[in-house]
């Protein structure tokens, strides 16, 4: 009941506060004959050409808008059925090398914990590999985060209750993972994919759902797009936020192309600071203490917790009305194990969250 009401409270906010998106449109599609059923797809917006890898090949294939074949370069981490194919959007750090914008960044999903390669597009070779230290051969997506210098990954609907259809945000220079959630009572992934739009927010798509999901950074759950009649099965998305753009594949052989996508800057970003303002912690890492405040933009049902990285509880600091205003807290916890952890400030539909590191 609590959680139903949850989601009518979010559904209810966002119908008062913000403008209703428009019907994402089918503008053409085509099928890559040369690739099969699809499991990855990439942008290129430099070339305007995507890259994608077919379900356990061991190539990676790029397109012209029309279906034309145009390269080949091999895969790495040998054929798979759970990986993603994305492009660059930024320089950005991966492990120990500057990888340049517009290198091809290949996630292989069923090495156990996932592997990102990055991949020069000109020549084919890896640059460097990311060992993250997040999931279970069953990685399906990921994407870069350019506001939070992030990787973003999402895991499918088959390991178990606490794994699946996961949401890890990923350090790119060590790997380690920096925050998890879960979307199940939201979304079912199967195959599928996850990306950042320009707007801030993750767009999942999963083979067994007919829309596309919307979620914050931090895990709250926005809304869902219906997709066109005709485009189903969905394996990946790439996004073209510019022109407000999309490209899908499908487990079905097929690419769309899609308008009118809902990715652009003024759409819905992050909400949490209108309604609860979450300061930063001091000292974090800590050993035994750390402080914080909290200030209300409304008075409200307020819930403070800490929890590990696989999502469970590990304290609960505050659970009642909070009055509008700034509130501050100290935390002397000597029971917490050595590890990173998320304090979550959660009112209503809506959350806030830092990460906190203890080092005892």
């Amino acid at each position: 009941m609590k959680r139903n009401l949850l989601i009518f409270l979010a559904v209810l906010s966002f119908s008062f506060c913000l403008k209703s998106s428009a019907q994402i449109t089918l503008l053409d599609s085509f099928n890559p004959s040369a690739t099969g059923s699809i499991c990855g797809i990439g942008y290129d917006s430099e070339t305007s050409s995507l890259w994608i890898y077919g379900c356990s090949f061991v190539t990676i294939e790029n397109y012209d808008h029309s279906g034309n074949l145009l390269n080949t370069f091999n895969s790495p981490g040998g054929a798979a059925n759970d990986v993603d194919v994305e492009i660059s959007p930024e320089e950005l750090t991966l492990n120990t090398s500057t990888i340049a914008q517009g290198h091809i960044l290949f996630v292989n999903g069923e090495s156990n914990t996932a592997e990102i390669y990055a991949i020069d597009n000109s020549t084919g070779n890896i640059v460097d590999t990311l060992d993250a230290q997040f999931g279970n051969s069953h990685v399906v997506g990921g994407s870069y985060h350019s506001e939070r210098n992030t990787f973003f990954l999402v895991q499918d609907n088959v390991p178990g209750a606490t794994l699946r259809n996961m949401i890890a945000e990923i350090d790119p220079v060590t790997g380690d993972t920096l925050h998890t959630f879960q979307i199940s009572e939201f979304f079912n992934v199967s195959y599928g994919d996850i990306e950042v739009g320009d707007n801030g927010n993750l767009f999942v798509v999963s083979s067994i759902e007919e829309s596309i999901a919307e979620f914050t950074p931090d895990g709250i759950f926005l809304q869902t797009h219906a997709l066109p009649e005709g485009v189903t099965d969905l394996s990946g998305i790439a996004l073209d936020c510019t022109v407000g753009e999309a490209w899908v594949s499908s487990t079905n052989s097929m690419v769309y192309h899609l308008g009118q996508f809902p990715c652009l800057t003024s759409g819905i970003k992050e909400i949490a600071n209108q309604h609860i303002v979450l300061s930063e912690i001091s000292p974090n890492p800590f050993v035994s203490e750390f402080n914080f405040s909290i200030e209300m933009k409304q008075r409200a049902q307020l819930k403070l917790i800490l929890v590990n990285m696989m999502g469970q509880e590990a304290k609960l600091i505050y659970d009642g009305m909070a009055d509008v205003g700034k509130q501050d807290f100290t935390i002397s916890e000597q029971s917490l194990q050595k590890g990173v952890y998320i304090l979550v400030a959660e009112s209503n539909a809506f959350k806030h969250s830092k990460r906190v590191v203890c080092i005892r």
